[in-house]
């Protein structure tokens, strides 16, 4: 699973929980399969090229220059969110090594089985799943990536959301120390689903023990909050239905005719 053979491995929230679940096949658990890029391979990249290198840096200081104050919030993200989008700009626009491209390319062939199925290009954020911060929705996803290039691209937009203006002040607000934020990146097999959403075991308004399960019709827009699914909550211990509730959906993202991505 893993694109880097290395004794220490780090792969973000949603790599680990990935990992977690791989353990539970032998029960009947389906995890389609997956790879995934460490958190390592992303500071590799950026402090190989020099100018991405010193632009990191420099996006580093600022960042950790900040008062704390709530106060500030504002006026400090508009001397930082230039050097965030100097940064995302170097990100996609620099080289990565053939090493790397290559290891993804045998991945990408296995997953994809040479191109017969799309993939997703997934965030793995050190920072997502706190306890003081979800993250849902602030990081970048790419569905339905028919093409190495296309997967490719994705990837350093992976990278690149580390430095999103959502995800910064994101970190700004829950008090997240930037040298903790890093970045892993899963390429997996599509699920070609009808139906989307999310599942918490907790109650997201209240905080009540609950099964929490919102659900959509399409492939995404549930998890970033742009769509409204039909919200269902579940007593956790015998799963009788507690109370439903329609969602205001007004459109639904599916899989592009031609070439990778999702159209509404």
């Amino acid at each position: 699973y893993y694109l880097r053979e290395g004794a220490s491995i780090n792969l973000g929230g949603k790599a680990s929980n990935l990992t977690t679940l791989n353990s539970y096949t032998h029960i009947g658990v389906k995890v389609p399969r997956w790879a995934g890029l460490e958190t390592t391979t992303f500071f590799s990249f950026v402090h190989k090229s020099r100018e991405l290198h010193l632009a990191y840096n420099s996006f580093r200081e600022c960042f950790l220059s900040w008062d704390g104050s709530d106060d500030t919030i504002e006026a400090f993200e508009r001397d930082i969110f230039p050097k965030a989008r100097n940064i995302r700009e170097l990100i996609l626009s620099s080289g990565i090594s053939d090493s790397l491209l290559s290891a993804i390319k045998e991945a990408y062939d296995l997953i994809s089985q040479y191109e017969r199925l799309a993939v997703s290009v997934r965030s793995s954020a050190t920072t997502e799943d706190l306890p003081n911060g979800s993250f849902a929705g602030l990081n970048d996803s790419f569905l339905f990536q028919r093409t190495y290039g296309d997967v490719i691209n994705s990837v350093r937009s992976c990278w690149a959301g580390i430095f999103n203006e959502r995800a910064i002040d994101y970190y700004l607000r829950k008090r997240i120390n930037f040298d903790e934020v890093a970045m892993g990146v899963i390429i997996q097999e599509m699920v070609p689903a009808r139906f989307s959403g999310t599942a918490f075991s907790t109650d997201v308004v209240t905080g009540y023990p609950a099964l929490h399960i919102t659900v959509h019709g399409g492939v995404q827009g549930v998890v970033d909050g742009e769509i409204t699914g039909d919200s269902y909550i579940f007593n956790p211990k015998d799963l009788k239905l507690i109370k439903k509730s329609k969602g205001k959906k007004g459109a639904m993202y599916v899989a592009k005719s031609d070439g990778s991505g999702v159209e509404k």
